[in-house]
C-alpha cells in the first residue's frame, strides 16, 4: 500500500472536492481540533467524520480518549483500510458515508455522544446534504456538546440558515497558522437548555 501522504494525494487527484485538501491536517490542526473534546464522561462516545489518514484520530486518542469509544466514519475504502491496519485495537472503523451518521449510531445503541469531530469539507457539500448532516448532529449532541470543523476561510463553515433550522449556534474556537493552508477550527453546539429535536 502507498504511504498515507501518497495515497491521501492520489485520492484528492481523483476528488478534489471530496477531499478538499492535497496534503493531510497538520498536527498542529489536529491537537487545535481535539483540544475541545470533553473527556469528563467515560462512556460516551466521540464520532469523527472523514479521519483521512489518522492524523486528528491519533490527536484524540493522545489527548486520552479511550480507543473504544472512538468511532470513525470513512468514506473512501482505502483510506478506511489504512486506518484498520494503523489505529489501536478498539477503534471503531467503518467504511460508510457521514450522512448516515444518525443511522450508524443507532444500529450500534450508541446513545451518548460527547463531540463529533469532522474532517469532511462541509463548506464544499451540497445545502440539502450540510443541512442533513447539521440536523443529525443535533438530535446526538447533548446541550453543549461541540460539533468540531476546521475551515480554511474566515467565516463559519456552514451556513448560517442550516445552523438555525438545526438549533446550533456556531463559534470560532481557535485559528491554527502552523496548517497548509492555515486553518481555523469552529464548533457547532446546541445551547444550553435548548430541547432534544428527537
Amino acid at each position: 500500500m502507498a504511504n498515507p501522504n501518497s495515497l491521501f494525494f492520489q485520492l484528492w487527484l481523483e476528488h478534489p472536492l471530496s477531499i478538499a485538501s492535497v496534503v493531510p491536517s497538520s498536527h498542529a490542526l489536529a491537537r487545535a481540533l481535539a483540544a475541545p473534546v470533553p473527556l469528563d464522561d467515560p462512556e460516551a462516545w466521540v464520532v469523527e467524520l472523514g479521519p483521512g489518514t489518522g492524523v486528528v484520530t491519533r490527536a484524540l486518542l493522545k489527548r486520552g480518549l479511550r480507543p473504544d469509544r472512538l468511532l470513525a466514519i470513512e468514506r473512501e475504502p482505502q483510506l478506511a483500510e489504512l486506518l484498520a491496519k494503523d489505529l489501536p485495537e478498539g477503534v471503531e472503523i467503518l467504511t460508510d458515508d457521514a450522512l448516515h451518521l444518525g443511522s450508524l449510531l443507532r444500529a450500534r445503541g450508541i446513545q451518548r455522544v460527547s463531540a463529533i469531530v469532522s474532517g469532511i469539507p462541509l463548506v464544499a457539500i451540497p445545502a440539502d446534504e450540510q443541512g442533513l448532516l447539521l440536523n443529525q448532529a443535533a438530535e446526538l449532541l447533548e446541550p453543549g456538546a461541540p460539533f468540531l470543523q476546521f475551515t480554511y476561510g474566515p467565516v463559519a463553515p456552514a451556513r448560517r440558515s442550516l445552523l438555525q433550522r438545526a438549533g446550533l449556534v456556531a463559534r470560532r474556537e481557535r485559528f491554527v497558522p502552523l496548517n497548509f493552508p492555515p486553518a481555523s477550527v469552529w464548533s457547532f453546539r446546541r445551547e444550553a437548555g435548548s430541547p432534544s429535536r428527537e
